[in-house]
């Protein structure tokens, strides 16, 4: 037996935390503890007593023949090639109501779906997908509410279209303007059961980013929304940062406190960078992985202090890239196919339509063959399982430095993990959280 090379040792005044990249298991071990843990670093582990035990059975020790690499790829794959689910993202419009600076879309002409495209849709959608046991459907755009009729209309089409035994979900990204009640009752008859609502931050800087065509502010109109929506849909709050709002982020933690809605949403920071690596908006400042690393921890130990739900570890499962899966598709407004919602809108990068798709076109192969971590340096990193290697697009274009936040702010992910457990913990003694 040996220890795990996913193993992090998080040193402490008092001993260590323990945690498993792979896992997320989480150990703390007083002096005592981790003086024995730091002996088993020194070579094999032959007996299990009480302790090694322990950690055998929480995956912190793991048997010699197991390469726990390639048995990670082998779990990606499984997952990849899993025809039992099926996830399919359709674009009715990709016309919104937003100008933000820094969107990749910002090029692609507003677009809205026909009726008859609709229904090519969905005979797509049936025909290729319907054999899953579960088919999730993301309702994306441009902005989809603007399109709320044709929302349900695909709705109809597609329930109607799936065997019995297939079960239909579906979620919404959405910028939340026009999350009204009447469009959270027509999202809730069309299955909608998850909603992302993006936020930049406090007002101000969210009202100078977030941009209506009329030129209103936006900020309370959405949190007014989300306050009203949440009770009937799970609602997820985006907030995409770069340099020019990094600093003022925390007013939109103490507004939701305030709105008592800090229990009841998720909340997690997206680096804006350049997604189609063309550096088309000269006026956004990005930050490195470094920067972002760094407002992403004080962000969230903030935020679990006040009660939030924070995934800390958010996009590490095995497999969570939709675009490197077997089942799953991009559909734009005039049903051509895509594998990643970065590509919509990118006459080069389809894979025919919905009337005529090519899935062997290299646009569509290129994502099912790729492998994460074929880096070399992948292959013995600690942070592999966290970040798995980054985005697959970013590699398939031929990106280099891919490394993400998490290698700088590993340490302080642990200490929020330990603190957002032992609040958990406390919560549910009945003590003051």
């Amino acid at each position: 037996m040996k220890l795990s090379q996913y193993n992090y040792v998080r040193e402490q005044k008092d001993g260590v935390l323990l945690f498993n990249t792979n896992n997320k298991g989480l150990l703390r071990l007083d002096s005592e503890f981790a003086a024995k843990y730091r002996e088993l670093e020194t070579g094999r582990i032959d007996s299990l007593d009480d302790f090694t035990g322990a950690l055998f059975a929480n995956g912190f020790i793991v048997d010699d023949d197991i390469d726990e690499f390639e048995a990670l790829l082998v779990k990606n794959l499984c997952l990849r090639y899993n025809e039992s689910r099926a996830q399919v993202t359709i674009a009715p419009t990709t016309g919104c109501n937003f100008a933000c600076p820094y969107c990749y879309e910002a090029g692609l002409a507003a677009l809205t779906m026909s009726g008859e495209r609709a229904a090519a849709a969905a005979r797509f959608v049936s025909e290729e997908f319907g054999k899953a046991k579960v088919l999730m459907v993301n309702w994306y755009g441009g902005e989809p509410l603007l399109c709320l009729d044709r929302i349900a209309q695909l709705t109809e089409l597609i329930r109607g279209a799936l065997p019995p035994e297939c079960k239909y979900e579906a979620s919404i990204v959405t910028n939340g303007y026009h999350l009204t009640e009447r469009a959270v009752k027509v999202l809730c008859d069309c299955g909608v059961r998850e909603a992302q609502v993006t936020i930049d931050g406090a007002e101000r800087p969210h009202d100078l980013r977030r941009i209506p065509s009329n030129g209103e502010p936006t900020y309370e109109r959405i949190l007014h929304n989300i306050k009203s929506a949440v009770d009937d849909i799970g609602i997820t709050i985006r907030v995409n940062v770069d340099a020019d709002n990094s600093a003022d982020l925390d007013g939109l933690l103490i507004d939701i406190d305030r709105m008592a809605l800090a229990g009841k949403v998720g909340i997690y920071l997206a680096m804006v960078d350049d997604a189609l690596g063309d550096d088309g908006h000269s006026s956004t400042r990005y930050l490195d992985a470094k920067a972002f690393s760094t407002v992403e921890s004080l962000f969230y130990r903030s935020a679990i202090e006040l009660g939030f739900d924070v995934g800390l570890f958010r996009g590490s499962e095995p497999g969570i890239c939709s675009a490197i899966a077997l089942g799953s598709a991009v559909i734009d407004p005039e049903g051509s196919l895509c594998k990643c919602w970065d590509e919509m809108g990118c006459s080069d990068k389809s894979y025919g339509t919905v009337d005529a798709p090519r899935f062997s076109s290299l646009n569509s192969s290129r994502w099912l063959r790729y492998v994460p971590g074929q880096e070399g340096k992948c292959h013995h990193c600690v942070y592999f399982p966290l970040c798995w290697g980054g985005c697959p697009r970013e590699a398939l274009e031929g990106r280099k430095d891919m490394c993400g936040p998490i290698k700088y702010n590993l340490d302080d992910k642990i200490d929020l993990l330990a603190l957002q457990s032992a609040r958990s913990r406390e919560t549910s003694a009945g003590g003051c959280p």
